[in-house]
């Protein structure tokens, strides 16, 4: 990401006010094309959508509140779906110096949500899941109960909580099979398949991961094309499958775009080293190099917990977030979203929580 764009997006935020009144009809229609592009783009090539906010980052000082809100959301929506966790840092903050405009408020529980998953590729799940438990609070929507279970799935499977991570998948998977959401009926397969692998049930994870990948296919999500490929190369290396590794990993280089897919790719190429290694063990410390230069780009520590095993079996050991980090996390982002009762959320049984829910939204 351009070095400036977060400076700009700052200084967008403290000029709204100061210049608003200079902005022409043009301007407004200029920024409203902006963000509707970039909006268009966000299923299908987020980082199209990145590309764009970034060339046009200057508008954002002349942008009113509202706009200016529309414009960290929707980069806020990419940065989750490229992995890249500076953006949606970066983004959630300028979100927390617009909570007084109608659109925050309009979408709190989508923003909730990206605070969640920013929290919980950082390693502090415990927040996480106090994240979109407070998201939960935040709408009435059963799409938005959806996310929120399966983000809460992947909370859980990350915290050893297996049953728990299991009951959510399968209870969002009801729910989105009922709303006929087939995009997360996706995103449901492929977590299924990173259970299974925490579980050591390759063949199982492989089919899971299989699945999703031909499910995003057909729905046109290349990020989650590539996510999903990346995972089943890793449940063919779990069972040394090295000719189906070697069928998919070139289909996954077609998928990759330099530059774009940093988190992905490097991914990627951590898989690929520890191919090598099992086809040819003598590659083990040229192995090493490329997944020392590349786990720090993978900055999503759920994927770290899945390669740890894989890694330590050709000698290299990573370390994941004790659960006394996982629990301490009090940082900016949690002061500047007040909102949320953080120390409740933290201790609540989840589980009560979302059956409260379907009592409130049941008499609605």
């Amino acid at each position: 990401m351009k070095k400036g764009f977060l400076l700009l997006s700052l200084i967008g935020m403290i000029s709204v006010n100061s210049h608003s009144h200079y902005q022409d009809v043009s301007s407004i229609d200029r920024i409203e094309h902006v963000i509707n592009e970039a909006e268009d783009h966000l299923r299908v090539l987020p980082e199209k959508t990145i590309s764009l906010l970034e060339n046009n980052s200057p508008l954002l000082a002349i942008a009113t509140p509202e706009q200016a809100s529309a414009w960290h959301l929707t980069a806020m929506l990419s940065a989750i779906q490229v992995s890249d966790l500076d953006l949606l840092n970066q983004s959630l903050y300028a979100l927390s110096e617009l909570k007084e405009t109608e659109y925050f408020n309009q979408h709190l529980a989508k923003i909730l949500r990206g605070l969640g998953v920013w929290m919980r590729r950082s390693g502090h799940l415990t927040a996480a899941k106090a994240g979109y438990l407070c998201s939960i609070d935040y709408s009435d929507s059963p799409k938005d109960k959806v996310i929120a279970m399966i983000n809460l799935g992947v909370v859980e499977r990350n915290l050893g909580n297996l049953v728990y991570s299991n009951n959510m998948y399968t209870a969002a998977k009801e729910l989105a099979v009922e709303l006929e959401e087939y995009e997360f009926l996706a995103i449901i397969e492929n977590n299924l398949g990173t259970l299974a692998i925490t579980e050591q049930r390759y063949k199982d994870a492989q089919q899971h991961f299989a699945k999703a990948l031909e499910m995003n296919q057909y729905l046109n999500r290349r990020s989650g094309e590539v996510l999903t490929a990346n995972n089943l190369l890793l449940s063919f290396l779990y069972q040394n499958e090295t000719l189906l590794f070697q069928r998919l990993q070139s289909r996954v280089k077609r998928l990759l775009i330099p530059g774009k897919d940093s988190a992905r790719e490097a991914y990627f190429k951590i898989l690929q080293a520890v191919h090598q290694v099992q086809v040819a063990p003598s590659t083990l410390e040229n192995a090493h190099q490329i997944i020392a230069g590349n786990l720090p780009l993978v900055n999503d520590k759920g994927i770290h917990g899945l390669l740890q095993p894989l890694l330590a079996g050709i000698e290299y050991q990573i370390s994941l977030p004790t659960n006394a980090q996982n629990q301490r996390y009090n940082g900016v982002l949690v002061q500047q979203f007040s909102m949320c009762d953080w120390q409740k959320y933290s201790q609540d049984n989840y589980l009560a929580v979302l059956k409260s829910k379907d009592k409130d939204t049941s008499t609605n």
